[in-house]
């Protein structure tokens, strides 16, 4: 008899922690579709600089993304993604600010909501008004599928449209820069190569063992 209430009152308690842990079950099963059903935002530097970056619903807190890196963006901690409406809702509101490395001018307040590419000018700091140096940066927002990505380069582009990889070398007065791209992909040049008097040779890597000249 005491060993039917001992499994009596086990099965009770049971039942009761599965009854009290429900609700947070199913938050957490809510939480995990929505996220499925949100767009991710990734944020791309290809500028050949280190970028420093915030975003507006984020308490000021700033991150750091090397050239070449793509990562995720930490954006409003107040979403809740239990209601898949008032987060997207809420992420509409949102915008970043970036600076890239060196002497550059913060640009401040770019919205990710809306698919668009834009080509803003950089200032540097480093002159007086009169002299300084202008450039250019591409701000695109781009959206696949469940994917919102934002991609930071440079205004140079170079485009392989043929069926085999090319090698590109960019030379200037002080540096040469070598970059490849594959077949039908795009490739932007680095920033600092843009500021200069540049040229551009192009030659196809199809063979290891056969070299073509520039």
């Amino acid at each position: 008899k005491m060993k039917a209430e001992l499994e009596s009152s086990s099965q009770n308690s049971s039942c009761s922690s599965s009854h009290n842990s429900l609700p947070s079950l199913l938050d957490s099963l809510a939480t995990s579709n929505n996220l499925k059903k949100l767009h991710t935002i990734e944020i791309s530097n290809e500028t050949g600089l280190d970028i420093r970056f915030w975003c507006n619903n984020n308490d000021g807190e700033d991150f750091t993304l090397k050239s070449g890196e793509r990562r995720p963006l930490v954006m409003s901690k107040r979403v809740d993604l239990r209601n898949v409406a008032s987060a997207e809702e809420s992420w509409k509101e949102d915008k970043i600010s970036l600076v890239l490395e060196g002497e550059w001018a913060p640009l401040v307040d770019l919205p990710i909501n809306i698919e668009q590419t834009k080509i803003l000018p950089l200032f540097s700091h480093s002159r007086k008004l009169a002299d300084r140096q202008k450039a250019f940066i591409v701000y695109q927002v781009q959206r696949i599928g469940n994917c919102r990505t934002v991609r930071v380069r440079s205004n140079v582009e170079i485009h392989n449209h043929s069926s085999f990889p090319i090698e590109i070398r960019i030379n200037t007065q002080l540096n040469e820069y070598l970059i490849s791209v594959d077949p039908s992909s795009s490739k932007a040049a680095p920033l600092s190569l843009t500021l200069a008097d540049a040229q551009f040779f192009f030659r196809p890597a199809v063979d290891e063992c056969f070299s073509y000249e520039w």
